[in-house]
């Protein structure tokens, strides 16, 4: 039944793109990919939203294993004891069998104990909607801070339906026995909050200021307003904003040590965000670095956390690596899998004036052993 295998192209010719970067490891939670056993089949999540987060990855199936853990988007906060309503648009194939959501509420890093799966749709009792929604309860018991969540679709190629009770699915599909062949597999961050907001102190970060970084798009206008909240149990005793390139002006009334400030800036483009947020320690200041896309209608992307991101999209000659540090080498092939590009020397931007125009997809190998792949397109 398995015999044949489809030989898939480098970086997967259906490789989702999103707005924001993502990693492919699922460490130290089990694997979550899939084989394509048989033959492939192409289910995917178009977009996941619970509380502040709403992520829309597109229409087509993220590359091979078609696993991907966004790491780099703001974990929402999920307050202990409140309910949200989660929702998980999909393809909607007749031949999705399961659409099943976890949350590690205990943070021991599965999602077996008790409780963990909060949404569970499956088609031989008829109840795969899309999208899938469900009101998800946060235990009064949950452990504080950052956590995972697990989002799935897929087929059981065992073909057990027919049987009653179905079986239920499992969060790990990298099984022994590869009855998880065709499907995808989304994780992200939530952050367990206890009741009113407060996060709780975490062993040794009780003293350091917790800086939540926002921007609230004007239409129609190339001003933003930039929000900075602390839910820390240190108030935070100074904060500063500055921008790269250095091209925005200060409306009025705020300026670079107002805690929301009015920024205008000259020109759409990208722009990094550095805010510097320290309390009476020192020692326990912190500095958030966000990349920030600035259109028409004000604030159209921001990128936080480590992990690299290219910029812009679609290019010309240039494109710039956000957060290069990381960054080891870079392959770049174009959608036949040919290679056109290596180099293990890693700079803030890779010229790509070579290129003809067309899309294109560039892996960046970090340090870690993880690796960020995007497409981008060029226009000449």
């Amino acid at each position: 039944m398995k015999s044949l295998k489809f030989a898939l192209l480098a970086f997967a010719l259906l490789a989702k793109t999103s707005a924001q970067a993502q990693i492919t490891s699922a460490s130290p939670y089990c694997a979550a990919g899939y084989d394509d056993g048989f033959m492939p089949v192409d289910h995917y999540i178009s977009k996941v939203s619970i509380g502040t987060l709403s992520n829309s990855t597109g229409t087509t199936q993220y590359a091979a294993p078609h696993y991907a853990y966004y790491n780099t988007l703001t974990a929402p906060d999920l307050e202990q004891g409140k309910s949200y309503t989660l929702s998980v648009s999909h393809d909607g194939g007749v031949s999705i069998h399961y659409v099943a959501v976890f949350i590690d509420f205990n943070g021991d890093k599965d999602f077996d104990d008790a409780g963990e799966m909060v949404l569970n749709q499956n088609i031989d009792k008829g109840t795969v909607t899309n999208p899938s929604t469900i009101s998800v309860s946060i235990p009064s018991t949950a452990t504080v801070g950052i956590t995972r969540m697990r989002v799935m679709v897929f087929e059981d190629d065992d073909f057990t339906f027919g049987t009653m009770p179905s079986p239920a699915p499992r969060p790990c599909t990298a099984d022994a026995t590869g009855s998880f062949d065709w499907g995808e597999t989304e994780d992200y961050n939530v952050n367990i909050t206890k009741p009113g907001g407060g996060p709780g102190p975490g062993p040794g970060t009780s003293a350091a200021p917790v800086a939540k970084f926002g921007a609230t798009p004007l239409i129609g206008t190339l001003s933003t307003n930039f929000v900075f909240s602390d839910s820390s149990t240190n108030t935070p005793t100074s904060w500063s904003w500055s921008f790269s390139p250095n091209n925005a002006i200060y409306q009025p009334g705020s300026n670079n040590s107002s805690k929301n400030p009015m920024v205008k800036f000259s020109a759409n483009g990208y722009y990094t965000v550095k805010l510097k947020v320290s309390n009476a320690k020192g020692a326990d200041s912190i500095t958030k670095n966000n990349l920030i896309k600035v259109g028409t209608t004000g604030i159209e992307e921001i990128h936080s956390g480590n992990n690299p991101v290219i910029y812009p999209n679609p290019a010309n000659n240039v494109l710039y690596i956000y957060n290069y540090e990381q960054v080891k080498s870079i392959v770049i092939v174009d959608m036949l899998g040919k290679q056109l590009l290596s180099t293990q020397t890693v700079k803030d931007q890779i010229a790509i004036d070579a290129l003809n125009s067309g899309m294109y997809f560039i892996r960046l190998n970090l340090s870690d052993g993880t690796s960020v792949t995007q497409k981008f397109n060029v226009v000449k």
